[in-house]
């Protein structure tokens, strides 16, 4: 049977606003092929109701890191009361749409997944000794290098959907204040 060790659990992203899930769904693919991730997504549809669509994505990516140890993210997104809103950018029409979204993210680290050291009592005992004794290192390192790649994921869906927060909004670059000018015109 194997062994799941659960470090990350019921981390909760939540965002509204403009985005764009098409680029959302880009962006995890590319994040989950540059860090060697095999994607399998258990339910990815769409309902329509009255307030606005709303899409559900469940995807499990997985990374075998060995022949014992592997990696895997489960990721539950909802996208709530989805309305197409069409704004300029630069100069060009653009397609977004406005809405919520809550994602829930837990990771796992497995090891024996394949479930190779369980057949006989002689070979589970020879495991718990060897995880014990010999892997210690081997999973902590395992472990850490996972809390790692979840953060990662964790900032890089924070920033995606952070840069569409500001577009067609008014933006301030530097606070103004009609009494005093600017710091690089100041003496």
């Amino acid at each position: 049977m194997p062994e799941i060790y659960i470090l990350v659990e019921g981390k909760l992203i939540e965002y509204s606003g403009l985005m764009d899930v098409r680029g959302f769904n880009k962006m995890l693919d590319t994040f989950f092929k540059e860090k060697l991730y095999d994607k399998r997504e258990q339910k990815n549809y769409e309902e329509v109701f009255e307030d606005g669509k709303q899409i559900t994505i469940e995807m499990f990516p997985y990374k075998k890191i060995s022949d014992n140890i592997m990696f895997e993210i489960r990721l539950f997104m909802i996208f709530q009361r989805l309305k197409e809103i069409e704004i300029e950018k630069s100069g060009r029409k653009v397609k977004l749409l406005r809405g919520k979204v809550m994602i829930s993210m837990d990771g796992y680290v497995i090891s024996d997944y394949e479930n190779k050291w369980d057949k006989t009592p002689f070979w589970y005992f020879l495991r718990v000794i060897f995880d014990k004794y010999f892997y210690r290192n081997y999973i902590s390192d395992a472990r850490k290098e996972f809390l790692t790649e979840c953060t990662l994921l964790e900032d890089e869906i924070n920033s995606f959907l952070n840069m569409f927060r500001y577009i067609g909004e008014l933006k301030q670059t530097a606070p103004w204040y009609p009494d005093k000018p600017p710091l690089h015109d100041r003496e």
